[in-house]
């Protein structure tokens, strides 16, 4: 065969016999094509005469139209008009619910039954192989064109809704970190983003851990939540509003807030009124002084998450940085000449000691170490506070000192 026939689309090779006998039943081939979609597509059974009945039908009608038009001409599948047809009627699929496998399913199922009844006409009217050959890929070539621009509307159409609802989910959570929660916009935009606002939220901010390289992007945050909670990027944070319930269960939650390369810092659970209390404490979590982990002497938060809920004491100490600043100058400053691993001994030894009352026996099994060591380490933290250790007022100083700084610290002491 020559080769600019072989390149030329199928349905230009259709000859006029098998074109006009497939005219001449179109009308039984558009309902038993409709019948069949009905019959053999679940999503499509129950369409009766209404809206969804009134776009199959015109989707086949346009279908099968075109289709004998193309017949003996080398015109693309779709034109213009016929195109945006079928974009429509694939958007329209995906707003109305329905999947595009249950439509593709259809088109599949239309192409059968549109091979069965237009060959059986065409070899009734005598059409030869070689065209009913062009015409079984004709039918199937089309509907796989067809195919196409109905998904492509669809995913446009469930592209444009994705992009609305991450629009209307960042709105809904900059509202409820504003204080308006509990207002009628929030209700609104609740609906709108298929959201339930809950009683008591928590709130999750996301930022690089400090020991991460510089310029080093945060891995794209919390996919696992991207359906129970609301994000948003402010600045070089990533913000989560998640229901109380979900933080909740904290170990599975501590899975899915963590972030490669990034800090996380969980705030306390509140009502939803009062959530930008719960950002503010997340926030506060991540400019906590860092903690020294004794074994190792590196200091900084670590990469991870954390909860403010479990650094009650810590939190409250470091409200006012000019009155941490003070108590680490009143009651810490005899440790600063102190080499870092002793130091980091001592003040885990100063502060069980502090935390147990003076209990020795307590506070060696809290150490891991031998009741003689507590005597000897206490001995030596007389050497360098004096009266302080005995004195009520400069004890509670230096409880709530330690537990601003961070102690106890991240691993155990011995």
């Amino acid at each position: 065969m020559d080769s600019s026939v072989e390149q030329m689309r199928p349905w230009a090779r259709v000859g006029p016999i098998a074109g006009a006998s497939v005219a001449r039943h179109m009308q039984p081939t558009i309902d038993a094509t409709i019948e069949a979609i009905r019959a053999q597509v679940p999503s499509y059974r129950d369409f009766g005469s209404g809206p969804l009945a009134a776009t199959v039908r015109r989707g086949v009608e346009v279908a099968f139209g075109r289709l004998v038009t193309l017949f003996g001409t080398d015109e693309p599948a779709l034109d213009s008009g016929a195109h945006s047809v079928y974009a429509r009627i694939g958007a329209g699929e995906w707003r109305n619910g329905r999947t595009l496998e249950a439509l593709l399913t259809a088109y599949r199922t239309g192409a059968r039954v549109a091979w069965e009844r237009m060959s059986a006409a065409a070899v009734a009217a005598g059409t030869p192989t070689t065209d009913l050959v062009a015409l079984a890929e004709a039918i199937f070539v089309y509907i796989d064109e067809l195919s196409a621009a109905s998904a492509a509307g669809y995913a446009q159409a469930q592209s444009a809704d994705a992009g609305r609802r991450e629009a209307v989910r960042s709105e809904l959570a900059e509202i409820i970190l504003d204080g308006g929660g509990d207002t009628e916009g929030a209700r609104a935009l609740s609906a709108e983003a298929a959201w339930p606002l809950p009683a008591r939220v928590v709130v999750a901010v996301a930022s690089a851990a400090p020991s991460a390289p510089a310029g080093l992007e945060l891995d794209e945050p919390w996919p696992g939540l991207s359906v129970q909670a609301l994000t948003r990027e402010a600045g070089s944070e990533r913000l989560a509003v998640m229901p109380h319930r979900l933080a909740g269960r904290r170990s599975g939650a501590e899975a899915a807030l963590a972030v490669r390369g990034g800090i996380v810092g969980v705030g306390l659970a509140v009502e939803l009124s009062r959530a930008g209390d719960s950002l503010r404490t997340a926030r506060r979590l991540l400019t906590l002084p860092p903690a020294v982990a004794p074994e190792s002497g590196v200091s900084g938060p670590a990469a991870g998450v954390m909860w403010a809920d479990e650094v009650l004491p810590q939190l409250a100490a470091a409200a006012d940085p000019a009155v941490l600043d003070a108590l680490h100058q009143t009651c810490l400053l005899p440790f600063a000449d102190v080499a870092a691993a002793k130091r980091a001994t001592l003040l885990a030894t100063l502060q069980v000691w502090l935390v147990t009352g003076g209990d020795r026996a307590g506070a060696a099994d809290i150490l891991g170490v031998h009741p003689q060591t507590v005597t000897y380490r206490v001995a030596r933290l007389r050497d360098l506070l004096g009266e302080a250790l005995d004195d009520p007022e400069r004890r509670l100083e230096m409880i709530v000192a330690l537990a601003a700084a961070g102690w106890p610290p991240p691993t155990t002491v011995s």
